[in-house]
Parts: structure tokens; C-alpha cells; sequence
């Protein structure tokens, strides 16, 4: 997908896993690497509430995992 994205024109490629070998790409080119774990903690709201506006008619739910914990500790 990183190529796909560069090939469409993109400057910057965000995801929540990148191998350390896709970070050697060419001048000019961005990734972001934002953890697997806190890319999907946050996008659930994002994505809960674009759908709330883009069909509003249709009944959507919502639920958060009680025990949703990042198993990788940041020192």
C-alpha cells in the first residue's frame, strides 16, 4: 500500500504497523508509524461519528472493550 500511495501522489503514508524495512524509502516521502495499538484505540470514535453524520437514519452502535489494554509499555 506504501507504494500505491506514493504513485497517487501522497507525501505522507499514516499507519499503525510498519516494518522496520519501509522505512527506508526515497527523499521526499514521509511515514508515520502512530502504533498499532493507539491508532485503533482512537479511530473507533472518528469513525463512529463520521458514520453518525453521513447516515443519520440508520441505528448504529458503539461498544468499548472494558479490558482493552496496550500490551507494549513505552519507557
Amino acid at each position: 500500500l506504501i507504494g500505491a500511495a506514493r504513485a497517487a501522489g501522497a507525501q505522507l503514508y499514516i499507519s499503525g504497523d510498519i516494518s522496520y524495512h519501509h522505512f527506508f524509502v526515497p527523499d521526499g516521502f514521509m511515514l508515520m508509524d502512530i502504533g498499532h495499538f493507539e491508532s485503533e484505540k482512537e479511530i473507533v470514535s472518528i469513525l463512529y461519528s463520521l458514520l453518525r453524520k453521513k447516515f443519520p437514519n440508520f441505528v448504529l452502535q458503539c461498544t468499548k472493550a472494558l479490558d482493552s489494554t496496550n500490551p507494549i509499555l513505552y519507557l
